[in-house]
């Protein structure tokens, strides 16, 4: 299935770039997954879809952090120019002090948790920021 769904992909990418989109998010909650099998398969996926001359990549991963391999692959992919991780849950944190996070790159930083958005807690939030 995966096949036959990328050049799809890779053509939507090639499309939207056409008509003037300059950036697409996408969403990738299966990073938070600690599933040794799905690395290969993000391996194969972006680099394919996102080819240089398209539209700029932001991918987004949320509600845990993304583990350290899937971390050092994705800060590794010169076809995402954005990563956007969630800090309120994980140890994405930890994962940034330790592998550090790529210059080229811009971080998007989740402090807001998204199972209870009416509920901000500035003393939680704002450390965060702070460290970052």
């Amino acid at each position: 299935l995966l096949d036959a769904l990328l050049p799809m992909y890779k053509q939507l990418l090639k499309d939207l770039h056409a008509i003037g989109v300059t950036e697409v998010q996408i969403h990738e909650p299966c990073l938070v997954n600690d599933d040794a099998t799905l690395l290969p398969l993000f391996r194969k996926t972006y680099p394919f879809i996102c080819t240089a001359g398209g539209p700029a990549i932001n991918m987004v991963s949320y509600f845990e952090d993304i583990g350290g391999d899937n971390y050092k692959w994705l800060t590794s992919v010169d076809e995402i120019s954005t990563i956007s991780l969630d800090f309120t849950r994980g140890d994405n944190m930890d994962l940034i002090e330790k592998y550090g996070f790529p210059a080229t790159k811009t971080l998007g930083v989740g402090i807001i948790d998204a199972r209870n958005v009416w509920k901000v807690d500035p003393s939680v939030a704002e450390p965060i920021i702070k460290k970052l």
